[in-house]
């Protein structure tokens, strides 16, 4: 913050030199950085008791996103019956938006494994931290698994601890004036996305909660709130780095509500004259992906066609999941009779 002190004893001016305290307070302010912003209008707040909740608003601070992708979905709300009103109210402020763009009542999420491979300057206490935020993200998450990767290239989610100026090197298609202004920032794109903690500007607690947000909100929730001080997805400046009940509620909903099913199919190895192999999936007469709900009767129909093939083909039973919201899965499931 600027402090302006004029040596002049008589201001000949008076309303010159409150404009130019007004300029020199602006462009300090303009100058913190989105958290401090924050710290500054909620004094302002208090001491002149005035309600600058719409300006605090429109700040993005730290936990700012970038991009967004993943598997798109319809918002539905008939398929959040079994959540309170409350819970759904705020799933809804959270997963249907980016704080930097605007989506229209769709959910994103990871439809892969996420496979994180860290980089930069992480210390033992930040690898530490990382390892549960992953493990307590496994304990509520079935679709899809989190893990860290010591090979970058089998990763499809990069974690930089460093600075905002060397992380712009390595990705510089991210605007630099964001990463300036904010602590830790990721984006994400389908099934794969990047992030940063800044070390340098942030202590170590704050690390630990920039690094549980960023990686949590990358999973497809997106926004921030006023709403639960406890919450991290709290849109004020808060060092929490545990995740509230109603933060794992929210995990639930946009994961576990959209369910999967694992089906099995026949996958033809297809060799060639040259040796070559490549696997086919085997469709039924109707040109559709040929399933089976139960392995025995793949493993049976594979067996058969393992015996009699003169081709030298192989075929071998693999297990697929398919997506879709839990009522038409139970749906598909219970009308599909076998094969």
């Amino acid at each position: 913050m600027f402090i302006f002190v004029s040596n002049n004893r008589k201001m000949k001016n008076p309303i010159k030199s409150l404009i130019s305290i007004l300029v020199l307070f602006l462009i300090g302010f303009c100058l913190l950085n989105d958290k401090m912003q924050i710290v500054v209008l909620e004094k302002i707040e208090k001491i002149f008791k005035t309600d600058l909740s719409t300006l605090k608003q429109n700040i993005k601070n730290d936990e700012s996103t970038i991009g967004g992708g993943n598997t798109i979905e319809p918002f539905d709300e008939n398929k959040y019956k079994s959540y309170s009103a409350e819970s759904v109210e705020y799933f809804k402020e959270i997963a249907l938006g980016r704080e930097f763009k605007s989506d229209s009542e769709v959910l994103k999420r990871w439809d892969k494994d996420m496979k994180i491979y860290v980089g930069g300057n992480a210390n033992e206490s930040l690898n530490s931290e990382l390892e549960r935020i992953v493990a307590e993200l496994n304990d509520i998450i079935d679709p899809i698994n989190i893990e860290i990767v010591s090979d970058s290239s089998m990763s499809n989610m990069y974690i930089y601890f460093g600075s905002y100026r060397d992380f712009s090197l390595i990705k510089p298609n991210i605007d630099y004036g964001l990463l300036k202004s904010n602590w830790g920032l990721f984006m994400s794109k389908p099934n794969s996305g990047c992030m940063y903690v800044d070390i340098y500007r942030a202590n170590e607690l704050e690390q630990k909660h920039l690094l549980r947000e960023e990686l949590t909100q990358s999973l497809g929730l997106f926004d921030d709130s006023y709403k639960y001080p406890e919450s991290i997805f709290y849109q004020g400046w808060t060092t929490t780095t545990e995740y509230a009940p109603i933060d794992r509620e929210l995990i639930d909903m946009l994961y576990n509500n959209w369910y999967i099913c694992h089906m099995y199919v026949i996958i033809k190895h297809v060799k060639t004259k040259d040796e070559r192999i490549f696997p086919v999936i085997m469709l039924d007469s109707h040109g559709e992906v040929l399933e089976f709900e139960k392995k025995e009767d793949a493993d049976e129909l594979s067996k058969i066609l393992n015996v009699n093939t003169d081709s030298g083909h192989r075929y071998e039973v693999k297990k697929v999941w398919r997506y879709g919201p839990v009522a038409q899965l139970d749906r598909a499931t219970a009308s599909k009779g076998g094969v």
